[in-house]
Parts: structure tokens; C-alpha cells; sequence
């Protein structure tokens, strides 16, 4: 449960560095250089925020959560990328005037799915925590029932050696006096 939780989370910070990347195309993408290591940036974290949502969608669905919004978060990046990649289409290097067009054009879409991401981490700890409640719980039940066990196994132990002791005090009882001194005198010898 923690991996899926910290994968989520890897997933939301792949996700603002990717959005952080487009930002620095946009404002230093006219230097040739820099917009190609800002883009090579952009689309490396594009690949990270896939792989950690789908992995993120096998440990759940590995350890039978359903979390919807894995698939909606999935589904909303993909378009996100194409929107992103459309836009960069109309960017042109030198001219700055596109570099803000571009950037109206696009404003604001990563919103949706910075609180996709959000409602999945959340919903992910809350299951979490539920399964961690509900193991303790389970964990707490068992205890007590060892404890129980434990203490009537206890009780049978000693029940069974006080039968014992009154089992043969009962029959050196039925004894008759000559067999019961024998005894005790083969019993003073030994010690």
C-alpha cells in the first residue's frame, strides 16, 4: 500500500515537473539549444507520469483496490499530451508574440489533471488506511483468541494435574496399611 501511494505521488511530481518543462519551452525556446533539451525534459517526464500511472493500476489492481480515478488520470494525460504537443505545432522559435498564443492556448488544462492525481492519492491513502484498520482489527481479534486458547489450555493442564495427584492419593488410600507402609519404606530408601 505504501508503494501505491508513494507511486502516486511520484506521478503528480513527474507531472508538475512535465508541466514545469513546457513553461520553460514556451520562455526559453528561443534559444535552439535549450528549446531541445526542454522538450527532450518535457516528453521524458511525459514517459514517467505514464509509467508510474501504470503501475500504479497493476499494485491496485494486484492488491484488489478500485481506483477509478487511475484510469481517468490515464486517459486525461494522454489528451493533455496531445493538446500540448498540438500547441507546440503553432510555436515558432524566435518569435515571442507565438510563445504566448501558444501559451493562452493551453493555459490552465494540467488543472484537471493535477485533481485527478489529487482525488487518486487521496482515495488511495483512504483505502489504505482502511485495510490497515481493518488488519489490525483482524490482528487484535486473533490475539484474544489466542489468549483464550491459551488460558483454557492452561486451565486443562492444571485441572489434569490436580486429577492426577487426587487419582493416586486415592488409590494409595485404598491401599491396605501393609502395602502402604512397603511403599513408603521403598520411598524412604530411594531418597
Amino acid at each position: 500500500m505504501a508503494n501505491a501511494i508513494d507511486t502516486a505521488r511520484l506521478s503528480q511530481v513527474h507531472f508538475k515537473k512535465q508541466v514545469q518543462e513546457w513553461k520553460n519551452i514556451l520562455l526559453r525556446g528561443n534559444d535552439k539549444n535549450l528549446f531541445d533539451n526542454h522538450l527532450k525534459a518535457f516528453n521524458e517526464e511525459d514517459r514517467k507520469v505514464n509509467e508510474c500511472l501504470a503501475s500504479l493500476s497493476q499494485m491496485t489492481s494486484g492488491a484488489q483496490m478500485s481506483v477509478p480515478q487511475i484510469a481517468a488520470a490515464i486517459k486525461v494525460h494522454e489528451a493533455l499530451g496531445h493538446q500540448y504537443r498540438g500547441a507546440l505545432k503553432k510555436y515558432k522559435q524566435p518569435d515571442l508574440k507565438r510563445a504566448v498564443l501558444v501559451d493562452k492556448s493551453v493555459r490552465g488544462i494540467d488543472r484537471a489533471l493535477t485533481d485527478e492525481i489529487d482525488a487518486m492519492v487521496e482515495v488511495i491513502k483512504n483505502l489504505a488506511e482502511k485495510r490497515l484498520k481493518e488488519t489490525e482489527l483482524m490482528a487484535k481479534t486473533q490475539m484474544e483468541a489466542y489468549k483464550v486458547l491459551s488460558f483454557f489450555i492452561l486451565f486443562l493442564m492444571i485441572a489434569g494435574v490436580f486429577f492426577s495427584i487426587y487419582n493416586v492419593r486415592s488409590i494409595i488410600k485404598d491401599l491396605p496399611p501393609q502395602e502402604n507402609k512397603s511403599i513408603n519404606k521403598t520411598d524412604a530408601l530411594e531418597r
